[in-house]
C-alpha cells in the first residue's frame, strides 16, 4: 500500500492534473479533429419565418443526416449553435442588406472563436482513491484492493478529526501527534462507522458488508469523468508561483468552484480542471495575464474585435436566455455572446479601440470585479473623450435611451500588434495611445485592479538588483550599459514583492491603486544609478560600487585579522577564487 504522501499527491494528480505528453497527445487529437471538421460544411442558415435573406450558397441549410460547424438552428447537428443570429434578426431595425452582412459577420465571429479555441477534452477515472479506516495495522481487504489496482491508504479511526464531502470526493482531516493534515479520497471503508457518516454514498462499512460486498460497492463507485481544460496557466507570469511569501492569489479568491488551489512549500497554484466551470473570473482577476481562457483566448478575442469594426458590440453573457431578451437594436448594433466574467480592462480596451465604437454591456449579474473594471475604463474615456467606452444597460429602456446617444470613438481607434506583448504591456500601450501628450490626472483602481507608483531612496539603494530579479511583470529593469535601475510605472501591479526582497531598510515605497493618466507613467525612468566597481586585481568592472562598499562594510570587521580575505572583498569572482587559492598554497609551502 502507498505511503500517505504518495497517496495524497498521486491521487490528486491522477484526478485533476494532466501529464505533458498526455496534453500534447490531446492537442494533436484536437488539431486533427478540427481539420476533419473543416472538411464538413462550415455554416448552415435556417431561414426564420419572419424574414428571408439570400446569404449565398455557403450558408444554405444542410440535410438532417449532415453536420456543420456553426448554425442558427438548435435542431441542426453542429459544433456551435449561435442563438444570437436569430436574436439579431428578430430585434434589429436594420434593412435586409445590412442584416445580411451582419449575419455573415456573426457566423465569422463564431467560426473564429471555434478555430482559435484551445480547449482540450480530457477524461479520467475517479473512485480509485480508497481510504481504509480501521483499528488494525494491516488489512486483508486493503491488500485485495491493492491487487485490483486501487490506490489504498489506511489510517487509524482514532486519528480522524473531521470528514467532509467535497465537490469531487471526500476530505478527511487527520491528526498525528500535534500535526493535522488533510487527505482526499474518493471512497472510504470504515468498520463500525459513526452514524453521522453512514449517509454519505461513498462511505462503506466493510465490517457489516463483508469483503466481497465491499469490493462490489467499491467497484460500482468507480466512474469516468470527462471535462475540458477551460483555462490556460502560464506560471512564468504568475505572482504566486515560487515566491518566498504570498503576494497574490486573486484567481483562487474569485474562483466560484474552488478549482484553483494555493499550495504551500513551495508556493504553487494547482488547477483542478475537473472542477473548473470555465466562467473566466480568474482571467479577469489576474493582473499579469498568467491566466487565459481556453474557449476564447486573447489571440482569438483580438481577431473577433476586428470583426466588430464599424459596429457597436452588444456584450451579452452566455448565461442569458436570448429568447427572454426583448429589446430593439438600432442599425449598427451587433451582439457578442461571451462568458462576461472573463472580461478585464484588456478585453474592453481591445474591443473599443479596434472597433472605434463604444460597447454596450447587458450584464446578467453584476459582480464587484466586473463593475470595478468597467468603472475604471469608463473614467479614463470620460477624462479623455467626455464619453463612456462601456455603456451598462439592464433594461430595454436603458438600451433605447443609451443607443440614441452613441457616438463613434474614432480618435480612440488603435491597431496594436500584441503577439510579443504580455497582457500588462498591451494595456500600457493602449492607454499610452489614448492619453497621448495629455495630463488627465489619475483614476482610483481599487479594489481589484492594481496600478501605482514606486518611490526609491537612492541613498539606501545599492543596486543589488534583488528587486529586478523578483519583479515578474518587468516593471523594474536594469540597464547594463548605463548601470541604472529603471522603472516603468504602468507595468507595476503593486504586488509588493520588491519590498520583501529588498535587503535595505526604507529603500522602496509603493503608492497603491492609482492609475496616473500622464505620458511619464508609461515611460521608462531611471530610479538609481551607480558606477561599476573595478576589480583591484585585474581592473575589470564586475559590480555596482555601492554593492561592493555595502558588503565590504559588513564583512571587513569579520576579516580584520586576515588581509587576504579582506582583499577578496574587492575582487571579481574569478580573481577572488585565484587569490584565495594562492593564499592556501603559500600557507601549505610555509
Amino acid at each position: 500500500m502507498q505511503s500517505r504522501q504518495g497517496f495524497f499527491l498521486q491521487a490528486n494528480e491522477a484526478l485533476f492534473m494532466y501529464h505533458p505528453l498526455m496534453l500534447f497527445s490531446s492537442l494533436c487529437s484536437l488539431a486533427v479533429n478540427k481539420e476533419v471538421l473543416r472538411m464538413q460544411k462550415e455554416f448552415s442558415f435556417t431561414q426564420p419565418s419572419y424574414i428571408t435573406l439570400d446569404l449565398g450558397e455557403k450558408y444554405l441549410p444542410i440535410h438532417e443526416d449532415q453536420a456543420c460547424i456553426v448554425t442558427n438552428n438548435p435542431l441542426t447537428k453542429a459544433e456551435v449553435y449561435a442563438p444570437e443570429i436569430n436574436f439579431y434578426l428578430r430585434h434589429s431595425t436594420a434593412d435586409k442588406k445590412h442584416k445580411s452582412e451582419a449575419v455573415k459577420t456573426l457566423y465569422e465571429i463564431r467560426m473564429t472563436a471555434f478555430d482559435l479555441a484551445q480547449q482540450t477534452e480530457m477524461s479520467i477515472t475517479a473512485g480509485h482513491r480508497i481510504l481504509i479506516v480501521s483499528g488494525l495495522e494491516q488489512s486483508l481487504l486493503g491488500n485485495k484492493l491493492d491487487e485490483l489496482g486501487f490506490e489504498v491508504l489506511q489510517v487509524q479511526a482514532s486519528s480522524i478529526v473531521t470528514l467532509d464531502k467535497q465537490q469531487n470526493g471526500l476530505q478527511v482531516s487527520v491528526l498525528e501527534g500535534e500535526t493535522t493534515f488533510i487527505l482526499e479520497a474518493d471512497q472510504i471503508l470504515w468498520g463500525n462507522c459513526p452514524k453521522e457518516y453512514t449517509a454519505l454514498p461513498a462511505v462503506h462499512d466493510h465490517e457489516i458488508l463483508g469483503q466481497q460486498k465491499t469490493i462490489e460497492r467499491v467497484l460500482a463507485g468507480c466512474r469516468t469523468i470527462s471535462y475540458n481544460i477551460q483555462v490556460k496557466y502560464n506560471s512564468s507570469l504568475c505572482l504566486y508561483h515560487d515566491k518566498r511569501q504570498e503576494i497574490c492569489g486573486q484567481c483562487a479568491n474569485v474562483c466560484p468552484t474552488q478549482a484553483i488551489v494555493k499550495r504551500q512549500q513551495p508556493l504553487r497554484l494547482e488547477i483542478m480542471h475537473a472542477r473548473c466551470s470555465g466562467c473566466g473570473a480568474c482571467v479577469a482577476a489576474c493582473p499579469t495575464g498568467a491566466m487565459d481562457s481556453s474557449r476564447i483566448p486573447r489571440n482569438a478575442f483580438r481577431q473577433i474585435a476586428r470583426l466588430f469594426t464599424g459596429y457597436t458590440a452588444m456584450i451579452i453573457p452566455s448565461s442569458l436566455d436570448l429568447e427572454k431578451l426583448d429589446c430593439e437594436l438600432d442599425t449598427g448594433i451587433l451582439p457578442l455572446v461571451i462568458d462576461d466574467s472573463l472580461l478585464d480592462e484588456w478585453h474592453l480596451l481591445s474591443l473599443v479601440q479596434t472597433s472605434g465604437m463604444p460597447a454596450i454591456y447587458c450584464p446578467d449579474e453584476r459582480t464587484d470585479l466586473t463593475e470595478n473594471i468597467v468603472r475604471v475604463v469608463n473614467e479614463i474615456f470620460l477624462k479623455r473623450f467626455q464619453q463612456k467606452a462601456v455603456i451598462l444597460c439592464e433594461t430595454p429602456e436603458d438600451l433605447k435611451r443609451e443607443t440614441a446617444q452613441i457616438k463613434p470613438l474614432d480618435a480612440a481607434r488603435f491597431e496594436l500588434d500584441e503577439r510579443s506583448l504580455t497582457k500588462r504591456q498591451a494595456i500600457a500601450k493602449r492607454l499610452q495611445h489614448l492619453i497621448e501628450a495629455e495630463d488627465l490626472g489619475a483614476v482610483d483602481t481599487a479594489p481589484y485592479l492594481h496600478y501605482g507608483m514606486l518611490r526609491l531612496n537612492q541613498d539606501a539603494c545599492t543596486l543589488c538588483l534583488s528587486c529586478v530579479d523578483g519583479c515578474t511583470p518587468g516593471a523594474l529593469q536594469i540597464d547594463k550599459e548605463q548601470n541604472t535601475l529603471d522603472f516603468i510605472p504602468a507595468l507595476c501591479t503593486c504586488c509588493g514583492y520588491c519590498l520583501q526582497t529588498c535587503p535595505e531598510n526604507d529603500c522602496l515605497k509603493i503608492y497603491r491603486d492609482q492609475l496616473v493618466l500622464h505620458p511619464e507613467f508609461f515611460r521608462r525612468r531611471v530610479m538609481a544609478r551607480d558606477e561599476i566597481f573595478k576589480c583591484v586585481e585585474c581592473g575589470r568592472g564586475f559590480a555596482p560600487a555601492k554593492s561592493v562598499s555595502r558588503i565590504a562594510a559588513i564583512m571587513a570587521p569579520k576579516f580584520a585579522d586576515d588581509s587576504l580575505r579582506s582583499k577578496t572583498l574587492y575582487c571579481c569572482p574569478e580573481c577572488k577564487a585565484r587569490v584565495m587559492l594562492e593564499g592556501l598554497k603559500e600557507i601549505e609551502s610555509f
